[in-house]
């Protein structure tokens, strides 16, 4: 199933969002897409497995900003971008790492 992107306005930039499937149940390897609508640059994956984590425009906002304070670069090819969630905040996952679970913080 094709799930179509949901759009977001980020101070001014347009971005388009995504999470395949209906639950995060559905497979233990699902993120949540973000990406700029206008060019094929990096991708932004969210890791939506975080108990605090909530599925709203409202975070995708939030991480969208927090990627572009580190250097994320929607509109230039680059590797993609994983961050996780923990704690009410978000955090750039080493690199090799697509889970915050994976590489636990104490």
């Amino acid at each position: 199933m094709r799930h179509q992107p949901r759009s977001i306005v980020v101070d001014n930039e347009p971005y388009e969002w995504v999470l395949r499937h209906n639950s995060l149940f559905v497979d233990s390897d699902r993120h949540i897409a973000v990406y700029s609508p206008s060019a094929k640059g990096q991708t932004l994956y969210l890791d939506p497995y975080a108990w605090e984590f909530e599925v709203r425009p409202k975070t995708i906002a939030e991480a969208i900003r927090f990627a572009l304070s580190i250097g994320w670069t929607p509109k230039a090819v680059a590797p993609p971008l994983y961050l996780g969630f923990r704690g009410e905040q978000f955090f750039r996952l080493p690199e090799g790492t697509r889970f915050a679970h994976e590489n636990p913080k104490d």
